[in-house]
């Protein structure tokens, strides 16, 4: 029984990587298209089957802006700016309920002044729409509003 060696035979052949020498000019070159954005590290490792260490080794050697070991630190808005933008909201919020403060004083005042001017409790009148309001009842007879009022009041309407 003889064998048939062609098909039992593997190829011996080795794909065996030649061992490429890249110019200085040339990782010049290339360290200049990834620091400037051009090209990405790992599309550049795969387009010329150069190491992601080899590139990173380039760039620290042939890079200015790059150094060994530098870590660099990418935030969306640093914390101190954060905080700074949040303590100018807090004083403008601040300032907007001092003013609403103020004027709620002033018009509590201003009722109770007319009050005393008209001897009528507009306070009470002022309350009572309120609970009309919060109530849904959004409508109120003039006779009803004329029930509220002095009878000295009634005849100037």
């Amino acid at each position: 029984m003889a064998k048939d060696t062609s098909k039992t035979k593997k190829s011996t052949k080795l794909n065996i990587r030649v061992r490429r020498v890249f110019s200085e000019a040339f990782k010049r070159e290339k360290v200049a298209e990834i620091v400037s954005g051009k090209i990405g590290i790992s599309s550049f490792c795969k387009l010329w089957s150069v190491s992601s260490v080899s590139v990173y080794r380039w760039i620290y050697t042939y890079s200015t802006e790059h150094e060994k070991g530098t870590t660099m630190v990418i935030q969306k808005d640093s914390e101190s700016a954060k905080t700074q933008e949040l303590l100018e909201r807090v004083s403008e919020l601040e300032r907007a309920l001092g003013q609403k403060q103020m004027i709620i004083d002033y018009q509590a005042k201003l009722i109770e002044i007319a009050s005393k001017e008209l001897d009528i409790d507009l306070k009470k009148i002022s309350d009572g729409y309120n609970r009309v309001f919060s109530t849904g009842q959004f409508f109120i007879s003039y006779a009803e509003f004329v029930s509220i009022l002095p009878n000295q009041q009634t005849s100037s309407l």
